[in-house]
């Protein structure tokens, strides 16, 4: 009796010992334990050892454990308990050479023992031992076969060792238990792509496709493998068989429009994608990234621009005061130069966020496109409030006032403006230019022709420069070898322009040489035909008089 009792001792702790690794079920058949009627006595004995390790175990006396289950094995080197016990204590203490050691020997023991083949399993599978792995994975799934978990579990291990084929085989085993699901075929599809077969892999999404008729979401897969095959008929029967199942889904037409953009239907992209725009369903911001991504830049501000920009007018209307589309249809507006719409929308957006300088350059641009020299003062005006070193505002500024002949004011702020200095080189050169010419205009020669040397420091070559400052040197008749190299110049460069040559002329009428000067005002008066050439008549006159050709100056008087 005191035997039993112990005997039923250690059936318990021992079965505790065994459960602690994946979930399987207990050991069948002729593996089971026989009755308690049936054990020997040496049986017991051994079983009385094997509870002694194992409460040594329990109390955390590892060592002494290990000790104990070692004796018991060479007592009993059949008892594969010990064998799992000790497979369990190595792999615990991190040597996995010795837990793989005892494990396989306790499997190899009782090979129907699905606890020790678990244990044996995930040592396989942190050392990278595929084909064991597999074996024992096999081993597991032929023992319970109705066991789903140890079919994927096999299945993974074939596809870690890269036998996709043999992973499709087991996932077709489950499919026969389970019926077609979606992580399954998902898989499947993956491992058919994998071994280079698409036209199986798509066969995987019809199957699961056609087992879940209500579920679009799978001829939205096809639609898509179809269009990377270039199968675009098949892929368009896909999408259409979606948007006439669920008309309100929000993305079939946007899948649509890229499907008629791919093949080239520009008209049919754009109304499908506005299909798109119009669903509620579908939010304003989705809809700006799907707007922005669709079409590349040049396609949006150039080949279909018709398209892009009245789309972007359809999201603009939908949510007119949104900062953030102000800024982006202001863009698109400059860019049709439809200026005064495009300054109402930049203002829209300065009202809530005036701390870019490039949004305040648009807006003022707009202004000066338009000829609204008050609204580019004032524009202007605000923008160097907050950006006080940014001398383009101050230039903006002058531009204003020149234009408005309020030319004192317009020499104060570009004087105040070029003292902030300048980032950009060629807007040092525009400030200088102005001013040069305002103080021309105001009589300040020497003023004037300073600003003229700075300029020709920064850019030596410009002709527009070279040919004002030529240009005025012979007005006052001063320094005319210098007017007449930088006029040369000009013409060299351009010879075909009327203003270069009706200055070149001018300044060989100041130096006297008139037949020269007859001939080039003749050249810049036949390429000004289609411009004001007011000023080339007058100088023909004066150069026509000074070689006392008056009957023929009379003439082009009159």
């Amino acid at each position: 009796m005191w035997n039993r009792l112990i005997y039923i001792l250690l059936i318990a702790s021992v079965l505790v010992g065994c459960k602690n690794s994946a979930k399987v079920s207990e050991p069948k058949g002729k593996y089971t334990r026989k009755p308690i009627t049936e054990v020997s006595e040496s049986q017991l004995k051994a079983d009385i050892l094997a509870i002694d390790a194992k409460m040594q175990l329990e109390t955390g006396n590892y060592e002494k454990a290990i000790e104990e289950y070692n004796e018991l094995i060479s007592q009993y080197p059949d008892y594969a308990v010990a064998y799992y016990e000790l497979g369990s204590l190595y792999y615990s203490a991190g040597d996995v050479g010795k837990a793989i050691e005892y494990s396989k020997k306790a499997d190899q023991l009782s090979p129907g023992n699905l606890w020790y083949k678990q244990q044996l399993a995930e040592l396989y599978s942190i050392t990278h031992q595929t084909k064991e792995l597999i074996k024992v994975r096999a081993e597991m799934a032929d023992l319970e076969p109705d066991k789903i978990e140890f079919q994927y579990e096999l299945a993974n291990a074939y596809t870690a060792d890269g036998k996709y084929k043999e992973a499709i085989a087991v996932f077709n085993r489950v499919e026969k238990i389970i019926g077609i699901t979606e992580p399954v075929s998902m898989q499947k599809q993956k491992l058919w792509y994998a071994v280079g077969d698409s036209t199986k892999a798509m066969k995987e999404i019809e199957a699961l496709a056609k087992a879940n008729p209500d579920e679009q979401k799978y001829n939205a897969i096809l639609a898509n493998m179809n269009m990377e095959r270039r199968n675009y008929s098949e892929a368009l029967k896909y999408y259409k068989r979606i948007a006439e199942n669920d008309p309100d889904d929000e993305y079939i037409h946007v899948s649509l429009a890229e499907y008629y953009k791919k093949v080239g239907d520009s008209e049919n992209a754009y109304q499908e994608l506005k299909k798109a725009f119009q669903n509620p369903k579908l939010d304003i911001r989705s809809k700006r990234q799907i707007l922005g991504s669709f079409y590349t830049n040049d396609e949006f501000y150039t080949t279909q621009s018709k398209y892009a920009f009245d789309l972007a007018e359809t999201l603009v209307q939908q949510d007119p005061d949104s900062a953030s589309y102000s800024l982006f249809y202001g863009d698109i507006l400059m860019r049709q130069k439809k200026y005064d719409r495009a300054a109402n929308y930049l203002r829209n957006y300065l009202k809530r966020d005036s701390s870019e300088v490039e949004i305040w350059t648009a807006l003022i641009q707009c202004d000066f496109s338009t000829d609204k020299d008050s609204l580019v003062l004032s524009d202007a005006q605000r923008a160097s409030n907050i950006f006080p070193t940014e001398p383009i505002f101050y230039y903006m500024q002058g531009i204003s006032l020149y234009r408005m002949e309020r030319t004192d004011e317009a020499i104060a702020i570009l004087e105040k403006g070029s003292k902030n200095g300048f980032a950009n080189v060629y807007l040092e050169a525009d400030f200088f230019q102005m001013l040069a010419e305002l103080h021309h205009q105001k009589g300040n020669n020497e003023v004037s022709d300073a600003y003229y040397e700075k300029v020709l420091k920064i850019m030596p070559d410009d002709v527009s420069v070279l040919n004002n400052y030529a240009y005025s040197l012979a007005g006052r008749g001063v320094n005319l070898d210098k007017a007449h190299k930088m006029s040369r110049t000009t013409i060299e460069k351009e010879p075909k322009n009327a203003y270069y040559l009706d200055t070149y002329a001018w300044v060989l009428y100041k130096m006297g040489n008139y037949k020269e000067a007859e001939r080039y005002i003749l050249l810049a008066i036949k390429y000004s035909e289609k411009e004001d050439n007011r000023t080339c008549y007058e100088h023909y006159v004066e150069i026509l008089k000074a070689q006392g050709k008056k009957n023929e100056a009379e003439t082009v008087t009159n």
